[in-house]
């Protein structure tokens, strides 16, 4: 997992930013994030988790979000897949 601050100020830009890439197919919205879209948001964060289906594409989507590695806390957290495969 990865801990980032964007250059784009709302998580809205940040979505808009991910849809209109080729990235939208290759990631998908993980732990709060993931509730949000389907309506069961629990929470005040307003915070962006990503999962990545294919993690050499990581520095590519940095770019893409405009994204600034951080040591505490985040706005965008990038997750990347622990195995290569599934027994």
């Amino acid at each position: 997992m990865r801990t980032y601050r964007s250059g784009l100020s709302e998580k809205i830009e940040l979505l808009d930013a991910l849809k209109k890439s080729k990235f939208n197919q290759k990631v998908v919205l993980a732990l709060y994030s993931a509730a949000e879209a389907y309506g069961y948001k629990n929470t005040n964060l307003n915070t962006l988790e990503i999962y990545m289906l294919d993690p050499s594409d990581r520095s590519k989507l940095e770019d893409v979000l405009q994204l600034d590695p951080q040591e505490r806390g985040y706005e965008v957290l990038l997750i990347e897949p622990y195995y290569e495969s599934l027994l």
